[in-house]
C-alpha cells in the first residue's frame, strides 16, 4: 500500500500519495540521559530529514529550551517547522506541504540518575492546508559516558498519541481512504552526544517511528543532529 504521511521528523514534514496519518510530536531526544548543571537553561538548535516507504523527503529545523530545576527534574519546550522537498505530483489539496508544531515536556532523572531519563510531553501543530492536531507522549532514555565522560551513546523508546482537531477538505473516505484519524505512534531512537565541556555538547541520532490509525499506517526513519549550550546554573 502507498502511504501519505505528514510527520515531524525533527521538524520535517513528509508526504507521498494514497493514505494519511496524524503527525507525531517532535519527541526526538536532542540529548542524552545525563543532566545539564542544576539551575542552568540549555538552548539547542537542530535540524534533520526524514523518509520512509513511499514517503517523500522532508527537511526542517527548530529549537529547544530546557531549564534544569534540580538533579531530578527539568522542564522544556520545543518549536519546529518543516516542508516537503519532493512533493508527489499526484498529491491533492488534502495533502499538506508545510507544518509548524510545538511541544512542552518534563524530564525526570530518578534519584538524580546520570544513566536513566523519563520524559513526558504534550504538544500540537498545524499545516498550510488546515490540518491541526494535539499530541501526548511518554518515553525513556538510557545512556552511559565513556572517554573521561566526553562521549555518551544513548538509546530510547517513545509512545505517542496524535489526535486531529481539524482536517483538510478532501480528507475523506473514498476509493483511497485519506482520513486523518487518531494515530498511535511507537518509536525507538539511538544516538550519541559529545560533551566538549559541562555546558557545550553536540550530537546526532536516528529515530524510527511506526504510526497506526483505523484508516492507515506509516513507518518513518528520521536522522537528526543538534548543538546545545547551557547558560547559568551551578
Amino acid at each position: 500500500m502507498n502511504h501519505t504521511v505528514t510527520a515531524l521528523a525533527c521538524v520535517a514534514l513528509l508526504s507521498a500519495a494514497c493514505s494519511t496519518v496524524s503527525p507525531p510530536p517532535p519527541s526526538m531526544a536532542l540529548a542524552c540521559a545525563s543532566q545539564a548543571p542544576t539551575g542552568s537553561t540549555a538552548l539547542a538548535a537542530f535540524g534533520g530529514t526524514s523518509g520512509g516507504t513511499f514517503i517523500g523527503q522532508g527537511l526542517g529545523g527548530g529549537a529547544r529550551v530546557e531549564h534544569r530545576l534540580s538533579p531530578t527534574v527539568a522542564l522544556g519546550a520545543t518549536g519546529v517547522a518543516g516542508a516537503v522537498v519532493d512533493r508527489n505530483v499526484d498529491d491533492g489539496p488534502e495533502i499538506p506541504s508545510s507544518l509548524y508544531a510545538g511541544r512542552v515536556h518534563a524530564q525526570v532523572n530518578p534519584g538524580g540518575s546520570q544513566h536513566l531519563a523519563l520524559v513526558m510531553g504534550v504538544g500540537g501543530g498545524a499545516t498550510n492546508n488546515a490540518l491541526s492536531f494535539v499530541s501526548v507522549d511518554a518515553g525513556a532514555r538510557l545512556g552511559r559516558r565513556f572517554l573521561d565522560g566526553r562521549f555518551e551513546p544513548f538509546a530510547g523508546a517513545t509512545v505517542a498519541l496524535s489526535v486531529p482537531t481539524q482536517t483538510p477538505d478532501g480528507a475523506v473516505r473514498a476509493t483511497n481512504d485519506r482520513r486523518f484519524l487518531t494515530t498511535l505512534w511507537l518509536g525507538a531512537e539511538v544516538g550519541a552526544v559529545w560533551h566538549f565541556d559541562p555546558r557545550l555538547d553536540a550530537g546526532a541520532g536516528v529515530q524510527m517511528l511506526y504510526g497506526y490509525s483505523a484508516a492507515n499506517d506509516a513507518a518513518l526513519l528520521i536522522p537528526t543532529a543538534h548543538v546545545r549550550y547551557a547558560f547559568g546554573g551551578e
